[in-house]
């Protein structure tokens, strides 16, 4: 009987000890992914033991075969990374043949699962997952072992989408890893796990385990961890994140020649940048990982990369006659490997396809075989199911049904953005209905019907304002990285540090950073409310004597729908997108120079005329837009003109006019406010004062003196942003009297500033209570970014989103002593019994200096 020889033994061996070590230090590089580490350390060991290519039976020595067949499965691990499972199989083949001798169960088992861990990289599937099973069942319960083979196997089950079994390895495995006190495994069980509920659909699920295993360790399989994540990113809607991951990822992947990740890596840039419209790029991305897997005889993932190419050469306008073959072809190959997600999505293609060669009835036999849509099916398959569907309907005539596939896919997309409990990304992932929500109102816009064109702006636009809000759990992790970022920001603020090298702004994007992935973990309510009705928009507006208008924005041209006070809704054409864009910008512009203090009058005269002539341009290009009627005017804009200053334009000139996201927020808000309880007492008013503005304490002053008599005044004199927020959680209208700040780049951090430091929007976001009005005195209080899914982002929408009904703020700078001057007249209107519109309409009129203050919202009434 062969007898291994102990430790000690083996101790007085040095090329035996040598080689041990070797191989310890090349399992644990390949465990932290670097492969190329793995590599070269492993072949130092088999040169220490002069390692022939086979295995001898008359010399057979049991130590040196159970070190080489340790060895040779470690070289297989990193080979498979480098080269491609037709190099690594070989080598675990020879690793197999050199345990024959030993008898040894476990080792055995061990080298099957690593056998099958091979294959699974390689893309064989089925065979990986039968040969995880007869590992397992060799293998000790609890053991190590056994646990690397549930997390593997569970990873396997993943890619199956065999969630339960998944769940059930995986869970168990990091179940046993804790209890064996191994970081490590824990750390990769809980991040498959996260894997797992991103393959389920809930992502604030999967970021939170995938934060977890972070937390555990955060070196382990770092270039997989980035890849990983950047795919739930991707999800998300988040795709300037998501290649930020992938760039992380493809740095750590290449130090190591890990050639099968880099190729996954390639293709996640891809899928990035056909979300953004960068089809070109898209086109090389997918074309390199093809080749890539193909190079490593990876076919699953080389169809994959197939798949996302051919989605890159339609966009590219690449003839659908030549591609749809291929389209056929990848989905009868992904059906026969059992990959049926992935074949789905190749029929749709393929039908889609069809249709652009006019064949709606072959692109209707292939949604045959894709199937009913299931809430288990990715966003992106459900929307693409949609599209196809209407697509065919339309073709087909039957226009009605058409339009309810395109309104369902809206609904399946509003749900989709309620899971998230953060503004940030229920704005982020509307990107995903950008194509469903251009086709719907490109079929509302081809009726004529101002009716159809209403509702299908109102079923796309502002989406997040319709969803539920749910206030986080505490996070006191969140609370120090906020008094950081605040410390941050006043060190930049004092030293005038605003270079990108420099240590301050480099700490402040850092602590931004990791704000924003703390706020991607929390769950949304899953609540959300549908559009409002036509009907119900006319009745509140007859009601309150008052017109709408909805500007559309198609193709690069504006147009609207005028909805006056009980007379007949009116589509009309308006200007092209980019003029009126232009005269926005000069606009802005301007009003930015006559905030100046201390302008010469010469210059003061000249920005003037130039203002008020591109006043006139705007007016001129919207002008049909506006109903012809004194009566206050409500306007729903796209994203992008929502921070236009409406008031200054002539046509608008004494005509109260409020703004708003969508028609069914200014509804709602409206609705808000008339069933507000009644009073208990008197009502609270907080007049919030700022640093740094010579006016601020004045200003707040005689805004809490107006409202004396009225309500409870809180005259908050050098306020905190702890101030600041108590004041927003318990006050009917809160006025903030400082600087603000908009960051284009990263909205939810667009500030207020404050004593001790600026209050964030971000923070506005994690606060269950909000005013019925605010007033912000401050710079570009109301500019907002536009997302990639038409969503706009600031501090006027986050307020407005989490249930302010109405905010007033400006889209300009204004000097200091006008905008004392102004808000000092409009809360006096408003005390008066103005509503918020009708205040700001007469404060315009009674001031010299044009105010960029806009109503947004509903116009709130005292």
């Amino acid at each position: 009987m062969l007898r291994s020889s102990t430790d000690a033994e083996i101790a007085q061996r040095p090329d035996l000890e040598r080689a041990r070590q070797f191989q310890q230090r090349a399992a644990l590089e390949n465990a932290a992914g670097h492969a190329a580490r793995g590599q070269r350390l492993i072949r130092r060991a088999l040169t220490v033991l002069r390692t022939p290519d086979e295995h001898d039976d008359r010399q057979c020595d049991p130590d040196r075969c159970r070190l080489t067949t340790r060895m040779l499965a470690t070289l297989a691990k990193s080979t498979v990374e480098i080269e491609g499972i037709e190099a690594a199989l070989p080598v675990m083949d020879r690793s197999l043949s050199w345990s024959e001798c030993l008898g040894d169960i476990e080792l055995t088992a061990l080298m099957l699962s690593q056998r099958a861990l091979i294959l699974f990289r390689g893309g064989r599937l089925e065979e990986a997952e039968a040969t995880f099973g007869t590992a397992l069942a060799l293998m000790q319960d609890g053991g190590p072992d056994a646990v690397r083979v549930l997390i593997n196997r569970g990873a396997l089950y993943v890619e199956q989408s065999a969630l339960a079994n998944a769940r059930s390895d995986l869970s168990r495995a990091a179940r046993l890893s804790r209890g064996l006190g191994d970081r490590q495994f824990e750390h990769i069980a809980l991040h498959n796990l996260g894997c797992l509920e991103f393959t389920a659909g809930d992502l604030p699920r999967s970021l939170r385990l995938m934060q977890a295993s972070l937390e555990l360790d955060g070196h382990t399989l770092e270039g997989l961890t980035h890849l990983d994540r950047s795919r739930v990113l991707l999800a998300a809607g988040l795709p300037e994140e998501a290649d930020a991951a992938l760039v992380e990822a493809a740095e750590l992947f290449r130090r190591d020649r890990c050639w099968q990740d880099l190729g996954e890596v390639d293709l996640t840039r891809a899928e990035v940048a056909l979300l953004t419209g960068r089809s070109e790029d898209a086109r090389r991305l997918a074309a390199r990982a093809r080749d890539r897997f193909r190079r490593h005889g990876n076919d699953r993932w080389r169809r994959a990369a197939e798949l996302v190419l051919l989605h890159a050469d339609l966009a590219v306008g690449r003839p659908a006659a030549r591609l749809l073959p291929h389209a056929t072809r990848l989905a009868d190959e992904f059906a026969d490997d059992g990959f049926p997600v992935q074949a789905r999505t190749a029929l749709l293609l393929a039908a889609e396809l069809e249709l652009d060669l006019d064949r709606p009835a072959q692109a209707d036999a292939l949604l045959d075989r894709v199937g009913p849509i299931s809430e288990t099916d990715t966003i992106a398959v459900r929307l693409h199911s949609r599209l196809v569907r209407a697509e065919i309907l339309e073709l087909e005539g039957r226009l009605p049904a058409a339009r309810r596939q395109v309104a369902l896919g809206l609904r399946d997309l509003a749900a989709y953005q309620a899971q998230f409990g953060g503004i940030d990304l229920q704005s982020a992932s509307a990107v995903h209905g950008r194509r469903l929500a251009a086709h719907d109102l490109d079929l509302a816009l081809r009726s004529g019907r101002p009716a159809s064109v209403v509702a299908a702006v109102e079923r796309s636009r502002a989406v997040s304002g319709r969803i539920r809000s749910v206030t986080p759990p505490a996070d006191e992790r969140t609370a120090e990285l906020l008094a950081e970022l605040r410390r941050a920001v006043d060190v930049a603020t004092a030293t005038g540090s605003t270079r990108t090298g420099d240590p301050a702004p480099r700490q402040i994007a850092e602590l931004q950073a990791e704000l924003r992935s703390r706020s991607w973990l929390n769950s949304g309510s899953r609540a959300w409310q549908p559009p409002v009705r036509l009907r119900d928009l006319r009745a509140t507006a007859a009601e309150g004597d008052c017109d709408l208008v909805t500007i559309t924005q198609f193709r690069g041209r504006l147009g609207a729908v005028t909805i006056p006070a009980g007379g007949p809704m009116r589509l009309v054409e308006l200007g092209d997108v980019e003029t009126v864009r232009g005269w926005h910008r000069r606009l802005s512009a301007d009003l930015d120079v006559l905030a100046n203090a201390g302008l010469p009058p010469v210059m003061t005269a000249a920005v003037s005329r130039s203002l008020l002539h591109g006043a006139a341009e705007l007016g001129r290009l919207l002008a049909p837009a506006f109903p012809t009627s004194v009566r206050p005017l409500v306007i729903s804009p796209p994203s992008a003109l929502l921070a236009l200053p409406w008031p200054l334009l002539p046509e608008l000139a004494g005509r109260p006019v409020t703004v708003t996201p969508a028609l069914s927020g200014w509804l709602r808000a409206r609705e808000s406010l008339r069933v507000r309880p009644a009073d208990d007492g008197r009502w609270a008013v907080a007049a919030v004062a700022g640093p740094g503005l010579p006016r601020a304490r004045t200003e707040a002053a005689a805004v809490a003196d107006i409202w004396a008599r009225r309500a409870e005044v809180r005259d908050l004199a050098s306020a905190t942003s702890a101030d600041l927020l108590d004041a927003m959680a318990t006050g009917r209208v809160v006025h903030v009297a400082a600087h603000g700040v908009h960051r284009g780049e990263n909205p939810m951090f667009s500030s207020l500033s404050m004593t001790g430091g600026p209050l964030f929007a971000y923070e506005l976001d994690q606060r269950a209570q909000s005013p019925e009005h605010v007033v912000l005195s401050a710079c570009d209080a109301g500019r907002s970014t536009v997302r990639a899914g038409e969503e706009a982002l600031g501090l006027t929408s986050v307020l407005l989103q989490l249930g302010t009904a109405g905010v007033v703020a400006g889209v300009a700078r204004v000097h200091d002593d006008a905008a004392a001057e102004i808000m000092q007249r409009y809360h006096a209107e408003l005390a008066g019994g103005r509503d918020a519109a009708e205040a700001l309409c007469l404060v315009g009129e009674q001031v010299d200096l044009p105010s960029p203050f806009v109503c947004f919202g509903a116009a709130w009434s005292a």
